[in-house]
């Protein structure tokens, strides 16, 4: 499916100086993990010869048949392969619909990735607001506490 067979990939010496150098003994530097990011990242690249082998097998056809719609829901984008200049362009678009929306409130913009961090940190944001209501309703109950008896 690579146009590579995979004892090969890992058989093969890389490319540094110690491995070019010597003749027979080497310790391979690909690992398994190596090899599947290789894969996943070329079965991602639309046009790619290990996507197109994938999505005619028919097995995958198969599956993909079978699964629930919820599964063909599209999500975000990811983050690899996400430039400036793909940004810029998602930019440009979003302008181009708000601009043909005229304020239209039920208008949807091209998804972006999710950042993990700005993930992250909208909720710590969202738990500290949680828990400052609740000190100030408890404070607010003390106080009313307090003021009655």
């Amino acid at each position: 499916m690579l146009g590579v067979n995979a004892l090969d990939y890992f058989a093969a010496p890389c490319r540094c100086a110690q491995c070019r150098t010597s003749v027979t003994d080497y310790a391979s530097r690909r690992d398994w993990g190596q090899f599947i990011r290789f894969y996943e990242t070329c079965n991602g690249k639309r046009g790619s010869y290990c996507q197109a082998a994938a999505l005619t097998d028919p097995q995958v056809i198969d599956l993909q048949a079978s699964a629930p719609e919820s599964d063909w829901e599209p999500g975000p984008p990811p983050l690899f392969g996400w430039s400036a200049e793909i940004d810029a362009l998602t930019n440009i678009a979003d302008q181009l619909i708000a601009s043909r929306s005229a304020g239209a409130p039920d208008v949807k913009y091209y998804p972006r990735p999710v950042i993990p961090a700005e993930k992250e940190r909208k909720r710590r944001k969202a738990d500290k607001q949680e828990t400052g209501l609740e000190a100030a309703m408890e404070r607010g109950l003390r106080a009313a506490e307090l003021n009655y008896k």
